[in-house]
């Protein structure tokens, strides 16, 4: 098994480029979207129907820094998406999307977002118009998140792989990638290089086209970023601007 792979695993659950992220200041999140009676209903649905996995995992955290890790900068919308088609496992239905609603007012409050006056509603427009970020604004991605890089896929003489001319990395994750994939294959090049760790399956097959890659950050100086690989995806047979 390769190294980090298992922590690779779980940063599988599930944005735009760090410069779209810029809301106003603070961030929507932190003007009070919920209310505390929505949180303490909540807290009786997480008590009643999540605890018994989250709380049992460490790696199932829904505060702190692995739910950080695992959602920080994305929008409120996809982690409701995600709540409301596979939890519980296996079980989505047998709780009501209200009671979800309640479920994640209480898991924003545990994570330090304020209360406000008026509950939380299932409003897509709403919900994808809030990005769970730092009161001061999007910060750099950290070493651990989950993310995808597009650019070029290369390969140097002593047969290490590399993404060149390569965007900034994203929040992403296997069953819900960053861009759909028009967004991806209209993407603009970037301009830095990363370096693929452990690249499988074997990207030699795409060798000069542009793709998307998707793994674990790995935060270096010098010489660059570098990704713990998880998938690749071919988007277009070169890499012509």
């Amino acid at each position: 098994m390769k190294p980090l792979f298992a922590a690779l695993i779980l940063l599988m659950l599930p944005g735009f480029a760090l410069s779209a992220w810029a809301q106003s200041d603070p961030p929507a999140i932190w003007k009070g979207v919920f209310t505390q009676a929505q949180v303490e209903r909540g807290k009786t649905v997480l008590e009643t129907h999540c605890v018994r996995c989250h709380a049992a995992d460490r790696d199932r955290a829904l505060a702190g820094e692995i739910f950080e890790l695992h959602w920080g900068g994305r929008t409120v919308d996809r982690l409701f998406r995600k709540m409301r088609e596979t939890m519980p496992p296996k079980q989505a239905g047998m709780v009501s999307d209200a009671d979800k609603l309640d479920a994640l007012a209480a898991v924003l409050e545990q994570n330090g977002f304020p209360p406000g006056e008026k509950d939380l509603t299932g409003d897509e427009t709403m919900l994808a118009a809030l990005r769970m970020l730092p009161r001061e604004g999007p910060l750099p991605m950290k070493t651990g998140m989950f993310v995808e890089v597009i650019g070029c896929l290369s390969q140097d003489p002593k047969s290490t792989w590399f993404v060149t001319s390569a965007t900034d990395p994203l929040p992403s994750s296997l069953d819900d990638p960053a861009l759909d994939p028009q967004q991806a294959a209209a993407a603009a090049l970037g301009s830095q290089t990363v370096q693929l760790l452990y690249p499988s399956p074997d990207p030699a097959p795409h060798r000069g086209k542009k793709v998307r890659v998707q793994g674990l950050l790995i935060r270096n100086n010098t010489p660059g970023d570098r990704i713990n690989m998880i998938a690749l995806t071919p988007l277009a047979a070169d890499c012509r601007p």
